[in-house]
């Protein structure tokens, strides 16, 4: 991850928050429970540092403290050395931007293998549950693509006003469907 300042942390790259670096690469901030870990085993985390009192919120919101983030300090020397901000590559999937295929990423090598002249960039769908978890979109699953592996997918926009004008389709299996309706709750329609 490229540097964020600590104060774009706190907005607009909170925890949650989906950010693009310059390589085009998206990730998601981690959560508050991964925060404040060294990258090394022997660096012990005076966590104190970082709090900051301030009473009338604090009593208004019923905590004792809040924390800033931490700022990442390379040499191993300093206290608190070498704390990150926890990120996650998100979403894993992506689209080549002149076909339109879909490829996940190799979590791994945390790269999308391409051919020569190809593009790719994170796909613009992601998928939430009531309790607001956030996951890739389930593409096979909604398009009913029962094929191997991540199945030969491709993502269509013929640029119309609503969801129902972006689709889904495998050339394996030749399953084909639009995103009309994907954002209705169970059951629930319009």
């Amino acid at each position: 991850m490229e540097n964020i300042r600590i104060g774009q942390l706190i907005t607009p790259f909170g925890p949650g928050a989906l950010y693009t670096d310059s390589k085009g690469i998206s990730l998601i901030i981690g959560g508050l429970d991964h925060w404040y870990k060294s990258d090394h085993q022997t660096g012990e985390i005076h966590i104190d540092e970082f709090s900051i009192f301030e009473p009338r919120l604090s009593v208004l919101l019923g905590i004792d403290r809040f924390r800033k983030p931490a700022d990442f300090r390379l040499d191993r020397t300093n206290q608190n050395a070498r704390i990150i901000t926890p990120v996650l590559r998100f979403p894993t999937w992506y689209r080549e931007v002149h076909t339109g295929r879909l490829k996940r990423v190799n979590l791994e090598s945390m790269i999308v293998t391409s051919e020569r002249n190809e593009r790719w960039v994170p796909v613009r769908f992601i998928s939430a549950c009531k309790a607001g978890h956030l996951g890739d979109f389930p593409w096979k699953d909604w398009v009913d693509c029962n094929c191997q592996g991540n199945g030969n997918l491709y993502l269509h926009d013929a640029g119309g006003a609503d969801l129902s004008s972006v689709w889904v389709e495998c050339r394996t299996c030749n399953r084909r469907k639009s995103l009309a309706g994907v954002t209705w709750l169970d059951g629930e329609k319009g």
